[in-house]
């Protein structure tokens, strides 16, 4: 911020305002003097009493213009801070915002330009009915400018704000619309494992038993009897050891 308010004071100060008054200070200082220019700033030819000219800017008129500065820099701020309420941005937004805000932009410099410099060139000589025709046609115009663009702006904002519940309204319906659909797919999947159970349940109790076999001597004398190796016993030489 600090080297862009330097640039800025540098280009505008020293370049804009002081190249064209050293150009008109070398001007007038080569001018010889005369009735009119003597008539028009007798105090400043009173205090330089030399043959020529001098350059004169006189200060009558920096109140006015730095009060047709901020009434146009108010207007200015206050637009900004509607587009920032209504369409969330100071720049872009819908189209026809954005023309009306450039034309009132434009506008609100123009009219600054030509009051300002209609003061510096009629200060004095005007009547004040010419004063109060010029100011008040230029503050009228402002004014009627000033109107469009706010009621535009409060238009579009009502506008996004119906898209923007119709945008909500869609989305819940999609959501609900996926959510039926999930809790489906999950009933259908739990009624599916639950019939292909149901149906091996009845596979199993459709099969055919098989009969125990009895119990007979032979097949009891077959299970009592174990190898001697099994046992642990040993033969040795006719002698059996556990």
């Amino acid at each position: 911020s600090i080297v862009n308010v330097t640039g800025s004071n540098s280009v505008n100060v020293f370049l804009g305002l002081g190249l064209p008054w050293t150009f008109a200070a070398i001007y007038w200082n080569g001018t010889p003097r005369y009735d009119a220019w003597v008539e028009q700033y007798p105090d400043i030819a009173a205090v330089y009493p030399g043959p020529n000219c001098v350059f004169a800017v006189p200060s009558a008129n920096l109140g006015f213009s730095i009060v047709s500065f901020c009434c146009a820099c108010t207007g200015a701020i206050f637009l900004l801070v509607m587009r920032r309420r209504h369409i969330k941005g100071e720049l872009g937004g819908p189209r026809a915002s954005k023309i009306m805000s450039s034309v009132m932009l434009t506008a609100y410099w123009l009219g600054y330009v030509a009051i300002v410099s209609w003061r510096a060139l009629r200060y004095g000589t005007a009547s004040n009915t010419e004063e109060m025709a010029v100011t008040g046609s230029i503050i009228l115009g402002e004014a009627a400018i000033t109107i469009v663009p706010h009621y535009i702006l409060r238009k579009e904002a009502k506008q996004l704000k119906i898209d923007q519940a119709d945008e909500a309204e869609a989305e819940g319906a999609v959501g609900s619309s996926a959510e039926t659909a999930a809790a489906s797919g999950v009933g259908e999947a739990e009624g599916g494992a639950a019939a292909k159970l149901k149906k091996g349940f009845s596979a199993l109790s459709e099969m055919p038993s098989i009969p125990a076999e009895p119990a007979t001597t032979a097949s009891m004398a077959k299970q009592s009897y174990q190898p001697r190796e099994k046992l642990g016993i040993q033969d040795h030489g006719g002698c059996a050891h556990a």
